[in-house]
């Protein structure tokens, strides 16, 4: 999230345009003008989605892969989970966020990209969970 904020900062949009541009999934488009609730609906959607989607893959790679084996897969499962956003489930649901992730296009690339280097970690917390 904090990438995404500092590339629009960067491209000239309030860094917490991304944010407000994700809650318009729920909000419609009169949450992309900001503000404080159009901000943390997007940041609570964004954390959901993330998290929804870290359960998922915790249900289907292994529990014994190394962090480097996890995390490769972690960023090819993300990308996976970019290209079906962006191509199903955004312009649907969303076609103001689509179009905006064109113009930090690459910011969204990295940001899936650390998204799935942290699912790396997942074999190891559950390790952890399940000798507790």
């Amino acid at each position: 999230m904090a990438w995404v904020a500092a590339s629009a900062a960067l491209a000239g949009l309030p860094s917490w345009r991304p944010l407000a541009v994700v809650a318009v999934t729920l909000l419609g488009e009169e949450a992309a003008n900001g503000g404080a609730g159009p901000v943390l609906g997007g940041l609570l959607l964004w954390t959901g989605v993330s998290t929804a989607l870290a359960l998922g893959y915790a249900a289907i790679v292994p529990r014994d892969f190394s962090f480097a084996s996890s995390a490769l897969v972690g960023v090819a499962y993300s990308f996976v989970v970019m290209a079906l956003m962006t191509t199903t489930v955004l312009p649907r649901v969303n076609a103001l966020m689509r179009a905006e992730m064109a113009e930090i296009g690459g910011a969204w690339v990295i940001a899936y990209a650390v998204y799935g280097l942290g699912l790396g970690l997942v074999p190891r917390l559950r390790r952890r969970w399940l000798a507790m």
